[in-house]
Parts: structure tokens; sequence; C-alpha cells
């Protein structure tokens, strides 16, 4: 039983496209942000927190095939999050540098913009068909 050999970053990409965890991650962030935006208190566990840097990095480093950017996007949209929700944390600054330098320290563009929103609308059209069945 020989398992394919593939580059670690397509590796990751299929691991990380799926991944339960990362996605309830990603939904207690975007609820803690929404509650600091609208001025409510916030929290997040030293875990959640120190988990979601870490997946960040490993979806910016990770790719497919066909070079898409759902999952550099991704790494994008949880860092500028974090940032929003821990601006003076020193491990959010490190990981977001690293984030960003997949991108060869380009700013946010409309490219992964458009890929966000493509993501977001996939997600809950997933979930949407999840919850009629």
């Amino acid at each position: 039983m020989s398992e394919e050999k593939k580059p670690l970053g397509e590796y990751l990409y299929d691991h990380l496209e799926e991944d339960e965890y990362l996605q309830e991650l990603e939904d207690v962030l975007i609820e803690q942000f929404g509650r600091k935006q609208v001025g409510k208190p916030y929290w997040m566990s030293n875990k959640q927190l120190k988990d979601l840097l870490q997946f960040a990095d490993l979806l910016s480093k990770s790719f497919n095939e066909a070079k898409s950017l759902d999952q550099k996007n991704r790494a994008v949209s949880i860092m500028e999050k974090l940032r929003y929700l821990y601006p003076k944390h020193k491990a959010v600054e490190f990981i977001k540098r690293s984030v960003e330098a997949q991108y060869n320290g380009k700013p946010f563009n409309i490219e992964l913009e458009i890929t966000k929103f493509n993501h977001e609308l996939e997600r809950e059209g997933k979930e949407s068909n999840a919850e009629s069945n």
C-alpha cells in the first residue's frame, strides 16, 4: 500500500480543507469578532488562540494543483480578525507577518476578496444542505 507522493503543501491543503476542528474555531472567531464590533465582551481561550494561529500559518503554506488561493485567503481572514481582537498580541503580529509573506508582503487584493466571498458562499451552501437533510 503506497501512498501517493505529493508536496507537503498539497497534503496540508487536502487535510485542512474539511478539518472540522478548524471550522469550529473559525465559527468561534467569527462570533467573537462580531461581539467586539458591536461593543460586547469577547473572549477566546489561550488554546483556541494558539490553535487558530497555527492553523492560519499552515493554511498560508498550503496549495493544490490548481493553485487555488482559498486557503491562503482563509489564513488572511483569520489573521485580520485576530489582529482586530488582539491588536497588541506579539504572536498574532508574528504569524500575521508570516501569513503575509506567503503573498510576498503585498497588501490584500481584490482577487483574494473574491476568493473569500466564494468560499463563504460555498460553506453556507454546504451548511444549508446539511440542515435540510
